[in-house]
């Protein structure tokens, strides 16, 4: 509930709301996380369906299998695609036991399934880091922040599935810590049993922005119904002074970075308490809330006409004139949001204030939209490697150009965190340069953006766009490319 000036006074208070049970029981108690082998059992049972395929996306260094789980009962019928994400983080299990409980139950009741919905699901996307019970995978990489890298094998499968399948809901599945230290050092747990947030970059269509603010706020009232804590995701330290904001306006995630190509796309966390000695106590809870929310992308028609036409339209049409280079969250407006917490030694639930409850998508920056982005012979060979991850076509130059371009040079890189805006470390600041004719040998990288379909210009733009806060340049691999002049090796043809 939004406050305004006039009764702000009587909302500094913390304010009790209820001494009712927080959570409604546990419907599969006892319930145990679903471990590589018992996962490939399940998908062994359910790839002797008709209408269920099994298939291998990838292997991962450790030799486990990625694996794809397609259902489809209507044939050309099915024309709703939804793509269903677990266990990025390893040590995270809830998505992943809700997926391959969802697998189980389809088998077993097949009609649940409806006709029109052609369903896959990659229900553990770090087998490696299930099996290690372990965030990362093992090479040590934090899979959903490889999603502009594409470094891993595992999310270069689901990069592969997401331009194969075009779907039109993606879901990303995580849990976060209800008893996080900045909370419990004020004697709380976070209210959220399971938490929801859509695709959110700046250069994303509209309507599809909308479209996943309306799924995130009308799954409200069916959670409510079910006695699930349920809210828009909300991440940043403990209220009443801590920053409290929605989903990151990144790229480098699995919502964002599938949402670029062009469908909805969420992230679903679920909260468990990871300073109570079973850690998993309380998984079939969370996995039933899951439930509720996976149930209503395959069940719920009440806008997917709409929605399917939103992601068509978004799919035909290209980004807009200029490019956000940089933005967060902040507030436009005085006032305060009240925050439900949870008093951990009573089980309250009590409403705090957080006077730094950030609720707004800023462009602090932009700049024009580039004609093609031109590659320097030097670097052409990582930057090729990565456009050719992300499926995105770019042409090889045989002979030499000699192209007007706008240069842009490294400033410098932030390697810390921002405390007075709260900005993440690694933040590239840059200068453009005044447009100039340029030669360029032959070998170099030219991304005529003009030529490529809406959407895959789209992804090109956010990964090569040299301007951008949180580009290419904060990843080790892509700086040893900048120059000795500091001139990024990606130029902008206007």
């Amino acid at each position: 509930m939004r406050m305004h000036a006039t009764i702000l006074l009587a909302a500094l208070a913390f304010a009790a709301v209820s001494q009712a049970a927080v959570d409604p029981p546990n419907p599969y108690p006892g319930l145990r996380p679903a471990s590589y082998e018992a996962m490939l059992e399940i998908l062994r049972k359910a790839d002797e369906q008709p209408f269920v395929t099994v298939s291998e996306e990838a292997k991962t260094t450790q030799g486990r299998s990625v694996l794809l789980v397609r259902m489809n009962r209507g044939g050309d019928k099915a024309v709703w695609r939804i793509f269903f994400i677990g266990a990025q983080h390893g040590d995270e299990h809830a998505g992943k036991d809700a997926l391959l409980k969802l697998i189980t139950d389809i088998c077993a009741k097949p009609e649940r399934l409806p006709e029109d919905v052609d369903l896959y699901m990659v229900p553990m996307a770090n087998p490696d880091g299930s099996a290690a019970d372990t965030r990362r995978n093992a090479n040590g990489v934090d899979l959903n922040r490889d999603h502009v890298e594409l470094s891993q094998p595992e999310t270069q499968a689901l990069h592969r599935i997401a331009r194969r399948v075009m779907p039109h809901v993606s879901v990303d599945c995580h849990e976060f810590g209800r008893d996080s230290s900045d909370y419990g050092a004020r004697g709380w747990d976070e209210w959220p049993l399971i938490m929801m947030d859509t695709a959110n970059h700046p250069l994303f269509d509209p309507a599809l922005y909308e479209a996943g603010l309306r799924w995130v706020n009308d799954a409200k009232g069916a959670m409510a119904e079910a006695g699930f804590n349920y809210c828009r995701y909300i991440v940043g330290d403990a209220p009443p002074d801590g920053e409290v904001r929605h989903s990151t306006v990144d790229i480098d995630d699995a919502r964002n970075g599938l949402g670029a190509y062009g469908g909805l796309s969420f992230i679903i966390e679920s909260g468990q308490k990871r300073g109570q000695a079973d850690v998993q106590q309380d998984l079939g809870l969370r996995v039933a809330a899951y439930e509720k929310l996976l149930w209503r992308f395959i069940e719920d028609r009440t806008h997917r006409d709409a929605d399917m036409a939103a992601v068509a339209a978004a799919r035909q049409r290209p980004p807009g004139p200029v490019v956000p280079t940089n933005y967060f969250w902040a507030r436009t407006t005085p006032g305060v949001e009240m925050i439900k917490v949870i008093e951990s030694a009573t089980s309250a639930v009590i409403e705090v204030p957080a006077y730094n409850y950030m609720d707004t998508r800023v462009i602090k920056k932009s700049v024009p939209a580039a004609s093609a982005y031109l590659v320097e012979v030097a670097a052409a060979a990582p930057i090729g490697d990565l456009l050719g991850r992300h499926g995105i076509a770019f042409e090889v130059t045989t002979t030499p150009l000699v192209v007007e371009v706008e240069r842009v040079r490294l400033v410098r890189v932030e390697d810390k965190e921002d405390p007075v805006y709260e900005r993440y470390a690694n933040r590239v600041i840059v200068e453009r340069l005044k447009p100039a004719q340029q030669a360029f040998a032959a070998g170099s990288l030219r991304v005529d953006l003009g030529a490529l379909p809406p959407v895959e210009r789209l992804r090109a733009t956010l990964l090569l766009e040299p301007c951008q806060m949180y580009g290419l340049y904060q990843y080790p691999v892509f700086r040893a490319t900048v120059g000795p002049d500091g001139l990024l090796p990606v130029a902008r043809a206007r």
